[in-house]
């Protein structure tokens, strides 16, 4: 079986093009057991007798599609035994010509595969939804009927590595999959409420980044105890605590990035979802942070976020229940904290020593 692959933003990139399109091929490669890939003119033809469906979840794939590949003296022969096998009644041939050499142009092309359409009476219309695309390069014909959209962006690891904030919730794993799609390679930090941080890895939290996993590859788990925090934190005001526990581990995600080497920290904020993510509140969170932080669902509504969750496949175990850190904070946070409550909040525990012994506290596990 033969695929060809179109990439997405790839082609604009200029004298970085090769840069990308390796990492793309690359990605490809380790997605498959067993597979052969070419590049032609900018495209990518693969190979493979494994599922052609396990390149919706490569990012920087615009579309692909199984295709018949022909030589050129043969095109409009093998383009006829096609045709006779159609059981359709209308069709939009569509042609692209890379190959300028070639004795006709993508009309004239499409004009002859419509006279052959014809002869097997099939009626030529541009906006039926039946296709038969046809695009010519230097050495090959690829002809066929059925093209599958890709998610398009970047190939993982063109744009550095980034850390994520994981939850038990549905926001933090669709926020992380936004920014693999920008070609960024993701790790991921999660508080946890148990005796140990091996019990993180027998609950959704790595199955979580298994499904992830899927449109990157492979990734870090680390796992940091809550419970330290919580003993630091005994009389802090209730309806700020929520507020001081996001600082907290934006703090320790921005040691962990400087110490790792990450571009930036992920959040699955999104303005006003919450009592925590009122802009007031949001500014409050990031204060003293100076790390890069990015909110890449921060103008999505719930409806958005779970209608990606379950496009990509991580709706169903975001949902499962699970007892996370949140969960048993205040419930019912101050909707706009102020700065200054938040400093004399932390003026009544010594913030550099739970920072030091959430670090040393800190494991990572290897998913893949």
């Amino acid at each position: 079986m033969h695929v060809l692959i179109h990439h997405s933003e790839i082609i604009i990139k200029g004298k970085n093009r090769s840069f990308f399109e390796t990492k793309l091929v690359s990605n490809i490669k380790n997605s498959f057991k067993n597979i052969k890939l070419i590049k032609d003119m900018g495209r990518i033809i693969c190979e493979t007798t494994e599922d052609i469906n396990k390149f919706k979840k490569i990012c920087g794939i615009k579309y692909y599609a199984q295709v018949k590949i022909f030589k050129k003296e043969e095109l409009f022969k093998e383009i006829e035994k096609i045709l006779k096998n159609l059981d359709v009644k209308t069709l939009a041939p569509i042609t692209k010509r890379s190959d300028k050499r070639f004795e006709l142009n993508s009309v004239q092309i499409s004009s002859k595969i419509g006279e052959l359409a014809n002869s097997f009476g099939i009626k030529i219309d541009f906006k039926s939804e039946n296709k038969i695309y046809t695009e010519i390069t230097k050495d090959n014909c690829y002809v066929y009927t059925t093209k599958l959209a890709g998610y398009g962006g970047l190939p993982v690891s063109s744009s550095g590595k980034v850390l994520c904030l994981l939850s038990g919730g549905i926001d933090s794993p669709v926020a992380a999959w936004m920014m693999m799609k920008r070609g960024c390679k993701v790790d991921f930090l999660h508080f946890h409420t148990f005796k140990t941080n091996q019990e993180v890895k027998s609950t959704k939290i790595e199955k979580l980044v298994k499904l992830l996993n899927e449109y990157q590859g492979s990734s870090k788990l680390y796992s940091v105890p809550y419970h330290l925090y919580q003993f630091e934190n005994l009389h802090t005001k209730q309806n700020i605590d929520l507020v001081l526990f996001k600082n907290f581990i934006l703090r320790i995600a921005q040691e962990v990035a400087k110490q790792k080497g990450y571009k930036a920290i992920i959040t699955g904020d999104s303005v006003g979802q919450v009592a925590s993510q009122t802009l007031q509140n949001l500014e409050t969170t990031s204060y003293g942070i100076n790390q890069l932080i990015f909110r890449p669902l921060i103008g999505f509504n719930k409806d958005e976020i779970i209608s990606l969750a379950q496009e990509i496949g991580v709706y169903e175990e975001s949902i499962r229940e699970y007892k996370d850190c949140c969960s048993i904070l205040s419930k019912k946070p101050l909707t706009h904290a102020k700065i200054e409550e938040l400093k004399s909040a932390f003026e009544k525990i010594d913030l550099s020593k739970l920072i030091k012994e959430s670090l040393e506290s800190l494991e990572s596990f290897q998913i893949d």
